[in-house]
């Protein structure tokens, strides 16, 4: 995914409408301020050399959505598990 820029201008209707920006941009069409690359949720402000496209805030949220879903998985997994061992004991026991 590629970074995107914004207008960070609050007053601004590229701002309020979160309008995306290409890399390639340099300066908002509506009030001319300088667009700065700006985390895909919260619109804040991030650095250029910042390898994610999010703040680190955000960035931290989507983590423990990802470990909690990872969490999820395994859960499940291990109650399949329990749930067909308990199975195939009844099988063997006829």
């Amino acid at each position: 995914m590629s970074k995107i820029k914004g207008c960070v201008n609050t007053n601004c209707v590229d701002y309020k409408k979160k309008r995306k920006y290409k890399s390639t941009d340099e300066y908002c069409v509506h009030c001319g301020k300088k667009l700065t690359f700006v985390c895909k949720d919260c619109w804040m402000p991030i650095e250029a050399n910042n390898k994610v496209n999010y703040c680190m805030r955000c960035q931290a949220k989507h983590d423990d959505k990802a470990d909690k879903v990872k969490k999820g998985v395994n859960k499940a997994a291990a109650v399949f598990g329990i749930l067909s061992l308990g199975a195939l004991k009844k099988v063997f026991r006829r």
